[in-house]
């Protein structure tokens, strides 16, 4: 897969898990959609100044610092919603012990015993039908904003 997607883990020479390769990936998708920018040009460690970045003060860090690229000038942290930031930071989570799962059966007793979380207990699902009656009922420009607020 493209070098944005991966997950770290695949670079280093353990064993990895695929589940979570997967839900490192749709954690970039949900980035890359709604910042239409891909957060990292790889997860290879030393090649990306972002990622590097990331790695060293954490993905919330990011988001504080990060500009929108076709934005006015406002920072991810201030057009994403907090519940958009915490879907997407659970899914990239660079440990995949840690990282949330989109519900598989597999890690249920991890997600009981709060060692890992899990997408459908967030409350990003909770705003978007809120979000969804506002978008339809606005202009292409405010469309794009409402919808960075998910």
């Amino acid at each position: 897969g493209k070098q944005s997607y991966q997950a770290p883990e695949v670079h280093t020479d353990r064993p990895v898990d695929t589940f979570m390769l997967d839900e490192f990936a749709v954690g970039v998708v949900a980035f890359a959609m709604m910042a239409q920018d891909y957060p990292w040009q790889t997860t290879v460690r030393g090649v990306c100044q972002v990622f590097e970045f990331i790695w060293n003060f954490g993905m919330r860090h990011f988001f504080e610092q990060r500009r929108l690229r076709n934005g006015t000038g406002e920072t991810l942290q201030e057009v994403f919603s907090p519940n958009l930031i915490e879907f997407i930071v659970a899914l990239t989570d660079f440990d995949h012990s840690t990282r949330a799962s989109l519900g598989e059966s597999c890690y249920v007793e991890d997600v009981n015993a709060n060692r890992r979380k899990d997408v459908w207990s967030l409350n990003l699902l909770e705003e978007s039908d809120a979000v969804v009656r506002k978008v339809s009922s606005t202009d292409s420009s405010e469309r794009r904003r409402s919808m960075l607020a998910l």
